[in-house]
């Protein structure tokens, strides 16, 4: 089984912005990846196997550190701590 490999997180996701934007790059992405942040579904483009873009509900989260899981289309799972602002 594959992990999909966060290397890095560029973007900020604050509480209030409804559509926080964030670029993920690293490794073993599918097209069929999901990605959640603290818990709260995501939407994922999907640009190749060592880049996706992540749209998030920022409304949704409350500020502070928040878990961001990456399951990839194998069934291998990759998580990071992030700051919501």
């Amino acid at each position: 089984m594959l992990k999909p490999e966060i290397k890095t997180v560029t973007g900020t996701i604050t509480t209030l912005k409804t559509a926080g934007k964030i670029t993920l790059k690293g490794a073993n992405f599918t097209s069929d990846t999901v990605v959640t942040i603290g818990g709260i579904g995501a939407t994922v483009k999907f640009k190749n196997s060592k880049e996706i873009l992540i749209t998030v509900n920022g409304t949704q989260l409350t500020k502070g550190k928040k878990t961001l899981k990456v399951i990839n289309g194998y069934g291998g799972v990759g998580t990071k701590s992030i700051t919501v602002k």
